[in-house]
């Protein structure tokens, strides 16, 4: 049986918020620790939506750059 998506949502915040907890041993300043940590969460969030989930939105290519900000 698949697994509920809100399980899995909040599994993933849990392996992604590790960073958190790692805090303390990482020799950054604050503001690039988040910024790197914000970074790998999309990044991590777009792959498993990639792999897990079928597309929240349908757009056309050509609006993509728009929604974006680009």
């Amino acid at each position: 049986a698949p697994i509920n998506p809100l399980l899995q949502y909040h599994l993933l915040v849990f392996v992604l918020a590790l960073t958190a907890v790692l805090g303390r041993v990482i020799s950054l300043e604050a503001p690039s620790l988040v910024f790197w940590r914000v970074g790998i969460a999309a990044l991590g969030m777009a792959a498993w939506l990639s792999f897990t989930a079928r597309p929240l939105l349908k757009l056309p290519p050509r609006t993509i750059p728009a929604v974006l900000g680009i």
